[in-house]
């Protein structure tokens, strides 16, 4: 092939590509159509011009030439339409009368009018010979394209901003490509001068090149994928073309005219089922080798709209849409802001922002940015507000933030967050593949974040049914240790009047046992309620986790089968709270297995850890010495995707469940300065390790009293708002041998301690309860009592286990702590180490 072929083969393949992109982009769109015909008209021109250039037979070329004078005759008509089309100016008589010449010339073209001929010009190939109506052509191409260009300038005049752009580029593109390609008529007219138009064709490729930057910096025709496209079948139409080409040059140089046809026929049926089966395989080398920014954008928006179905708190989702607009984009900055419930928008997070007043931001609902954001429902870009040259208050407060975009989350036409994000650490602006990618992420996010928004509303509605729920169990817990109080008061009273031997004394042991058995049950009454920390004591484990395990699997087909050394070392825990761990694992072990029950085994073990382990994120500091319980089930198992959601609140996979048993159990052994983890398999079975902080100390444990009681002395103040209780407790340490006083609220208390002590009797121990109902309670009693009285001894009791105060008495100015219900022995060693000085 000559020169002249080569510049009409790379302008028949770079137009013909970018035309089909165009088209099967958005076929219903009239720019769009409009634009492939355009296109379309050319590659004809170009793929006939191609044809006649390289064979070798008269009547062949001359067919060929008026094929490619055909598609020559519209060129000027769609394009003076597509610009109609594009600048959306209705269709008047201009575009009628030019459709109208365009069809008269078809009709002339194939006579000898148009074309007389074709003859051998250039020492090359056949070019055509032009007839006596060919410098009609001429003229259509002169009228329609002046008045194309010509609608171009005036409406380029009166547009500010990207509009401008595009029209700018395409205009000048245009003229270029119409520059270099209307030299052809000079070889047609015989005027060729040194082979101008065989080079000046080449202008027409890079008017299409220049044409497909405009359509994805510029946003022209409104195509974001039409480059990819376009290059897709670009390098398709390259890979068929060109051996179709040169094999059809080829027999028709070699073979006779009829079988050279034929072969050509066969040859282009080939490439049309070859061309559909290399498509794919070229798309999918473009999108990765050169599109890699675009299929970067396109795997940002997946991963995201993949995370976002897992991330359902609003912390979790900013940071992932963070991560993913930083590593895609590289912003200097970002910010985001949600509603705060009064019509403001408030700051939640910020990324890369040297701005220390960022956290402080607010914007309310009047500001001029966000009335702009509710009014245009899309993204907002300072380099285009700047391009329209008319000020804006909007304007000015992105210019203020230092922010080059505005990215509005919009959920069922309402605005539901905004994110900021500065100009880009490369100083590049942020080109529109970016700003599509925005588009569709912050689409998908405000789905996101809109469920996010739901999720926590669901989860506050809960915790405060929680709340409500916590409330009434307190009281209700309260009030039961209060009696249980008594009960077991009235139980040991009667206990140290009857013989051990007799059968009564037997009968009241078991009613006391009961009675510890119920106080149980209220401490799991007061998990629902305010406070939680741990009101620790020396225990040993073992006996803890029997007793527990027992009831837990008690009536069911499930066994147990313990491995406690006799060694295993004491832990400082609140008995009530880990109980609850272990109920809660117990109860889930043996749910996990099948009806027919199976074995639940747990084991102890002394273990060490060293210093500098990672344990949940968290690297200890120091060795540390811990109790490892081990409870293991032969279940169903829990899959590996759920292993890390299993201790979340709310989360289950029980019909009915509630979600709270293993967040629960996390939260008692945290609290406990512990920590738990899960080891699991489908079908195998699942297995809990929970460490507890061991101890140096021994357990305490107070002995039973049988038979007539030590006598103590000293005299004590009892303050408590249970009648029956003051009653009972008062009796029982009377018994003891102490002096007693009662208070029935912390006003009684005070003026008796006063009353006392000027008459030189002061009280050794005063013991308060924590809370009375219409009254001062022991926390509030205390400070006064220290006022005048910093030497005094007090010890506070509660029905509320798990109050604050409970776990850090000390703090508060009390000495010592003893939670209702409580046996006598326990209150009595307390009293005697406090009067004292030494254990009993």
């Amino acid at each position: 092939m000559n020169a002249y072929a080569w510049s009409s083969l790379i302008t028949l393949l770079s137009v013909f590509s970018i035309g089909i992109g165009v088209l099967l982009h958005h076929p219903e769109g009239k720019v769009n159509r409009q634009f492939a015909l355009f296109a379309s008209s050319i590659a004809i021109w170009a793929g006939g011009r191609v044809l006649y250039l390289t064979t070798p037979d008269y009547e062949t070329a001359l067919f060929w030439v008026r094929f490619a004078v055909a598609g020559v005759i519209f060129i000027p008509t769609f394009f003076l339409h597509f610009v109609y089309a594009f600048l959306h100016i209705r269709r008047d008589r201009s575009l009628f009368l030019s459709y109208a010449a365009s069809l008269l010339l078809i009709a002339i073209n194939f006579t000898p009018w148009m074309i007389q001929g074709v003859s051998v010009k250039y020492q090359s190939s056949f070019f055509a010979d032009a007839g006596p109506l060919y410098p009609l052509l001429l003229v259509l191409f002169t009228i329609d394209l002046s008045l194309g260009f010509n609608l171009l300038r005036r409406r380029y005049r009166l547009t500010f901003g990207p509009e401008r752009n595009q029209i700018r580029l395409l205009f000048w593109s245009t003229l270029l490509g119409f520059g270099g390609g209307t030299t052809n008529f000079l070889t047609d007219l015989g005027l060729e001068i040194y082979s101008l138009s065989a080079y000046a064709t080449y202008l027409v490729p890079v008017y299409a090149a220049l044409l497909m930057y405009a359509i994805v910096r510029h946003h022209l025709l409104d195509v974001q994928i039409v480059l990819q496209n376009s290059m897709v079948y670009f390098v398709t139409f390259l890979i068929t073309a060109i051996p179709f080409f040169l094999l059809t040059a080829f027999f028709q140089t070699v073979l006779p005219l009829k079988a050279a046809n034929v072969t050509t026929f066969i040859l282009f049926i080939s490439i049309l089922l070859v061309f559909s089966n290399i498509k794919p395989l070229t798309q999918q080398w473009v999108e990765r080798s050169i599109f890699r920014e675009r299929y970067r954008h396109y795997q940002s928006i997946h991963d995201f709209s993949e995370s976002m179905v897992k991330l359902l708190h609003l912390d979790d989702l900013t940071e992932r849409l963070f991560s993913i607009l930083s590593e895609t984009l590289r912003p200097q900055s970002i910010s985001f802001f949600l509603p705060d419930g009064k019509g403001n928008f408030q700051f939640h997070g910020v990324r890369n922002s040297e701005d220390p007043a960022a956290p402080n931001h607010i914007f309310s609902s009047q500001h001029p940015l966000i009335r702009e954001l509710q009014r245009q429902k899309r993204m907002l870009v300072c380099e285009e507000m700047e391009w329209t040259g008319n000020p804006s208050e909007a304007l000015e407060e992105m210019r203020k933030l230092g922010c080059s975009l505005s990215l509005p989350f919009i959920f069922d036409d309402h605005l539901i967050g905004i994110c900021h994000l500065g100009p880009k650490k490369n100083g590049k602006s942020y080109s529109p593949a970016e700003r599509f990618m925005l588009q569709t992420l912050c689409a998908n996010a405000s789905v996101a974040f809109e469920n996010a928004r739901l999720f926590r509303e669901v989860n506050r509605h809960a915790e405060e049914k929680i709340e409500s729920i916590g409330v009434l169990a307190g009281g209700i817990a309260h009030d039961f240790n209060n009696i249980l109080t008594v009960i077991m008061g009235n139980i040991s009273l009667s206990k140290m009047q009857i013989d051990p031997g007799n059968e009564t004394f037997t009968l009241l042991s078991q009613a006391e046992k009961a009675s510890l058995r119920a106080k149980d049950l209220t401490q799991q009454l007061l998990t629902f309620s305010k406070g939680g920390a741990p009101l620790k004591k020396i225990t040993s484990i073992t006996p803890l986790l029997m007793d527990r395990t027992d009831s837990a699997l008690r009536g069911t087909n499930a066994r147990c089968e313990f491995s406690l050394p006799e060694n295993l070392w004491s832990v400082e825990v609140d008995e009530g709270q880990i109980s609850q761990v272990i109920d809660h694992l117990v109860v889930n072990a043996k749910q996990a297995m099948p009806e027919e029950g199976g074995i639940v085994r747990i084991c102890g073990e002394n273990v060490t850890i060293t210093q500098g382990r990672s344990i949940h994120g968290l690297s200890l500091l120091k060795e540390e010495k811990y109790v490892k319980i081990t409870v293991e089930d032969e279940g169903v198992g829990i899959p590996e995707e759920n292993l890390h959601k299993i201790f979340d609140p709310y989360f289950t996979t029980k019909i009915g469940g509630s979600g709270l048993g293993l967040a629960t159990v996390y939260s008692i052994i945290r609290r406990h300065e512990g920590f738990i983890e899960v080891k699991s398999k489908v079908a195998i079975g699942t297995t809990f390790d929970f460490y507890l902080p061991a101890s140096r100390k021994k357990p305490f444990s107070p002995k039973e009293i049988q038979g007539p009681p030590h006598r103590h002395q000293g005299r004590i103040l009892l303050m408590d708002d249970e009648e029956t209780l003051r009653y009972a407790t008062g009796k029982l340490l009377v018994h003891f041998g102490f002096e007693v006083e009662f208070a029935k609220d912390g006003a009684e208390a005070l003026t008796i301690y006063k009353k006392f002590q000027k008459l030189g009797q002061p009280f050794d121990v005063v013991i308060m309860d924590l809370t009375i109902p219409g009254g001062m309670g022991g926390k509030e009693t205390i400070q006064k009592l220290l006022e005048f009285a910093p030497q005094a001894k007090v010890i506070v009791s509660s029905g509320y286990s798990n109050d604050p105060v409970m776990a850090d008495f000390r703090k508060y100015g009390f000495k010592d702590v003893v939670a209702k219900p409580y046996r006598i022995e326990e209150l009595i060693a307390i009293l005697h180490k406090l009067t004292t000085g030494e254990d009993e």
